[in-house]
């Protein structure tokens, strides 16, 4: 339980994220940038929240139930990656707007 909040748990933690969700998301997004619109974009904004509502799970951390990292993460880091995909969707159909790709 402690292992949790230790520095090496969040560095591993951080690194697991660059390799399972920001490299892929990265190689994608210059693989089709072209394809990349805002309505894209708006249409992927909701699908972590379905997501968490298809798991019914009553909170963000309840959904390490399907994922099964063990020790179970702090509540922020769920925070996070919830978040960081709310926030990265919202910025590439901003994004995509501003540049006249709708």
């Amino acid at each position: 339980q402690a292992m949790r909040h230790t520095k090496g748990f969040m560095t591993m933690a951080r690194l697991a994220d660059l390799f399972v969700h920001f490299i892929p998301t990265a190689c994608a997004l210059l693989l089709y940038a072209s394809d990349i619109t805002a309505s894209t974009a708006l249409a992927a904004l909701p699908c972590n929240i379905m997501y968490w509502a298809a798991t019914g799970s009553s909170t963000l951390a309840d959904t390490n139930l399907i994922y099964g990292v063990k020790p179970d993460p702090p509540e922020f880091i769920w925070a996070f990656i919830y978040g960081g995909h709310l926030a990265f969707c919202a910025v590439a159909c901003f994004a995509c707007a501003l540049i006249g790709k709708v």
